[in-house]
């Protein structure tokens, strides 16, 4: 039985495969969750492992384990603040939870290899077990295997398959990952006192199908063969949409049956829905029923556990049009990709598949009053805490397509607004309303409230605020490196990265922009990674001084540097007068706008360096006037529009003396004339030419000054 358990779990939760060799450090996994009433940690020990917990010094608690041990913490704080855990330390076998708050802590063993560990505020009362300090030699006691406050752990009652049985290491991972994520979102919690003896196991919630008296009518079935399944009944929770409930795409609206998810685990706690389904999976003959598949899946779904429904129906892979409608639904929820999508063609409809057709599009279509009210309807019927996860994901989608009265109506339907993440989303509202001085206010509020600043909400505050070229506050881009230190090493971690590069370019602190992206732990990709150098680059070439800009541009390779960066480089080069180089970053190749503006550049550049068969080459199949200007400038550049400017750009003096200019003419002529010889000065006549002369060489002098632009 255990072994069949397994197995099946294994396809929850695919896992790498264990590497060769003795591990001599167990790794021990760490999730957090926050609710109303306390904080929880989960540690996912390994068998047999057992383990101490008691204060520690300073008011904290240490958890000692009786083995070596890598406390892996790195997704602790993306579900949590730092006000009740301010901070986890983690030493060869044990790890220290230093507090933020005055709370005590409650333990127990959700399942026999998951420790649970609650946080809640107060004193700790008189029958509080972990008080008593830990010590450091002191020998770890075991805890039973099972831990009889949990009314029934999620049963699993597979038949055993004849098959040799397989190594179970990795699929026992497997489990522990369904479990964890079940009780750090508080679906697993004691109801009895611990007890310290061994306690029996609890009956079986639904009978083993060899008891055909409690089985109930054996349904007609699929024979388990591996690869091989076959529809055998009616899609009888769908059934048949009426006639005349059509989409925009002329389709047949699904009915609401179909999305029933209030009724798929009404009343029943997360064990007994999945016991219920997992009973119902099998029939006496040891045939996987279509129904069986179907129930267990609903009851995925009701508790929002979307990854496991879509596994179970990859399990069992039937070719059954309601199974894979249950297998999409699973794949919304988890926000991954439904590929091709299932409820696209659904758009219009006006019963609760309006809901899931606009989450799968991410985006919603133009929309009458009646898909509002079809939306929020769909919305309502969720139970709890799928509607508040569903619930702030339209709220974003109305943001999106500015309906903000809306979304504020979703965010006070049932837990949407004390939903993880509602933080964020509170923020764009009032962003939208109030600007970047509002959304700050509702971050600093939840953020002072002890809530959890959520990585997505932030990106989408900084991206609004940056649409409309806003500097941002700097409240909120310390939030933001406050969030990306606490998410390094994942993705989200590299996304707030990029944000917080974004808003050091906005405020214009270029010099720290630079010292951030140094950094070798940022987690961005080798793309990523060059285009926010080359937004660094391109702010460079705009705002930085010329010594400061000509320092950074001639230091850097520009085959590193993409093709609007590389424009913009370039532009200032030749405005500099360092034509020549700005060749050099004008000869890789760029694509669409980027390229046709390199194409002008080079033509430009040409121009001034004397190449002009490659300025013409340039300009070929361009004859608009800004081509045609560059092209009479290379063909004829004594009659072109900037020769004069050409010729002082490189000294030629006799080209100039014949200008029609009479300044230029005038300095070119006084550059050409030969340097009189030194004599002395014998008489008051000598000393007033000479005075003379001075005069009006600073009276050119200044002309020329006044005519051109000093340099920045």
């Amino acid at each position: 039985m255990r072994a069949s358990s397994l197995i099946v779990l294994a396809a929850l939760a695919p896992l790498p495969a264990l590497a060769q060799g003795v591990v001599d450090r167990a790794e021990v996994t760490v999730r957090s969750g926050r609710h109303p009433t306390f904080t929880r940690l989960t540690f996912a020990l390994p068998e047999g492992m057992t383990w101490q917990l008691g204060r520690a010094g300073g008011g904290g608690y240490r958890l000692l384990l009786d083995r070596p041990a890598q406390f892996d913490t790195s997704s602790v704080y993306q579900r949590i603040g730092t006000d009740s855990v301010a901070a986890l330390v983690a030493g060869p076998s044990d790890l220290r939870l230093d507090l933020g708050c005055e709370c005590y802590a409650e333990a127990f063993m959700a399942t026999p290899q998951l420790l649970a560990i609650d946080l809640r505020p107060g004193k700790p009362p008189a029958s509080a077990r972990y008080e008593q300090p830990l010590q450091a030699a002191a020998e770890p006691h075991a805890l039973p295997a099972h831990d009889d406050r949990i009314d029934a752990a999620v049963p699993l009652v597979f038949r055993p398959r004849p098959t040799p049985e397989p190594d179970l290491s990795v699929l026992e991972a497997a489990l522990i990952e369904s479990f964890a994520r079940a009780a750090a979102q508080g679906l697993v919690d004691p109801a009895a006192p611990v007890q310290t003896q061994t306690v029996a196991a609890a009956p079986p919630l639904v009978a083993p199908p060899d008891q055909p008296a409690d089985a109930g009518p054996v349904t007609e079935a699929v024979v388990a063969v591996p690869g091989v399944a076959a529809q055998t009944s009616l899609d009888r929770d769908t059934g048949r949409p009426a006639p005349d409930r059509l989409s925009r795409a002329g389709e047949e609206c699904l009915p609401d049956a179909g999305f029933d998810f209030a009724q798929w685990g009404n009343g029943l706690t997360l064990q007994d829905a999945i016991a219920t389904g997992f009973g119902a999976l099998y029939t006496v003959n040891e045939a996987v029923t279509r129904e069986g598949v179907a129930t267990l899946a609903r009851s995925y779904l009701h508790f929002g556990f979307g990854r496991e429904a879509a596994a179970i129906t990859a399990l069992y892979p039937l070719p059954d049009a309601g199974v894979a409608r249950l297998a999409a639904l699973g794949r919304i929820i988890d926000e991954d990709l439904v590929a091709p999508p299932m409820f696209a063609a659904q758009q219009g409809c006006l019963g609760a598949v309006s809901l899931w057709s606009a989450l799968e599009a991410d985006a919603l279509p133009p929309l009458r009053s009646e898909d509002r009210i079809a939306l929020i309807n769909a919305l309502r019927d969720l139970p709890e805490p799928l509607r508040g996860q569903m619930g702030l994901r339209l709220a974003r989608l109305f943001l999106q397509v500015g309906e903000v009265e809306t979304a504020q109506s979703v965010m006070a339907i049932g837990s949407t607004a004390h939903t993880f993440g509602s933080e964020g989303v509170a923020s764009l509202i009032a962003d939208h309303l109030g600007g970047a001085a509002a959304a700050l206010s509702v971050l600093r509020q939840a953020q002072g409230e002890g809530g959890v600043l959520e990585a997505d909400s932030l990106l989408a505050v900084v991206d609004a605020i940056l649409v409309r070229q806003e500097i941002p506050p700097e409240a909120l881009l310390e939030m933001v490196a406050a969030a990306r230190y606490g998410a390094r090493g994942t993705a989200q971690g590299a996304d707030l990265a990029a944000a917080q590069t974004r808003m050091l370019l906005a405020r214009s602190d270029l010099a720290t922009a630079k010292a951030f992206l140094s950094q070798i732990d940022l987690g961005l990709t080798a793309s990523g990674l060059r285009d926010l150098r080359d937004a660094l680059l391109s702010a460079q070439a705009a705002s930085l001084p010329d010594l400061a800009f000509l320092t950074e541009a001639l230091s850097t390779d520009a085959a590193t540097v993409g093709g609007a960066a590389g424009n913009a480089v370039a532009r200032r080069l030749i405005d500099l007068g360092f034509a020549d180089q700005a060749l050099v970053f004008l000869t890789p190749a760029a694509d669409g706008p980027d390229m046709a503006e390199r194409r002008y550049l080079r033509a430009e550049a040409s121009a001034l360096t004397g190449q002009a068969t490659i300025g013409l080459a340039a300009l070929t199949g361009l004859s608009d006037p800004r081509a045609e200007a560059l092209r009479l400038n290379l063909s004829d550049p004594v009659m072109a529009v900037d020769g004069d400017d050409r010729a002082w750009r490189s000294g030629d003096w006799g080209a100039l003396a014949q200008t029609d200019d009479t300044l230029i003419r005038a300095a070119a002529l006084e550059m050409a004339a030969p340097a009189p010889a030194a004599t002395s000065v014998d008489s008051i006549a000598q000393a007033e030419a000479l005075l003379g002369d001075a005069a009006a060489a600073r009276a050119l002098a200044n002309d020329l000054l006044g005519r051109f632009a000093p340099p920045r």
